[in-house]
């Protein structure tokens, strides 16, 4: 993966740029500490900037809240509690 020493916003896949947004929003960390398997911090924190004014970020969060927590054992999709 080419990254980008401007932090260039098309210089990463949109994809990964999501899971590294995902990984600081659950790890909490700085966007300088972002593991480096991930595109680098400056484009990422470029998407997480725009996608902010947009109000894509909390239309993304509102879609994955209205899904339904399910625990998938096997090939049987249990509701929310576990079945064990």
């Amino acid at each position: 993966m080419a990254r980008s020493a401007t932090g260039d916003p098309g210089s990463c896949d949109l994809r990964e740029a999501v899971n590294a947004i995902f990984h600081q929003n659950r790890m909490g960390c700085q966007w300088r500490y972002l593991p480096h398997d991930l595109p680098a911090w400056s484009a990422v924190f470029c998407y997480f900037t725009l996608w902010r004014q947009d109000g894509l970020d909390q239309r993304i969060q509102e879609l994955l809240r209205c899904q339904p927590a399910c625990w998938y054992v096997g090939y049987v999709m249990y509701p929310a509690s576990p079945p064990w």
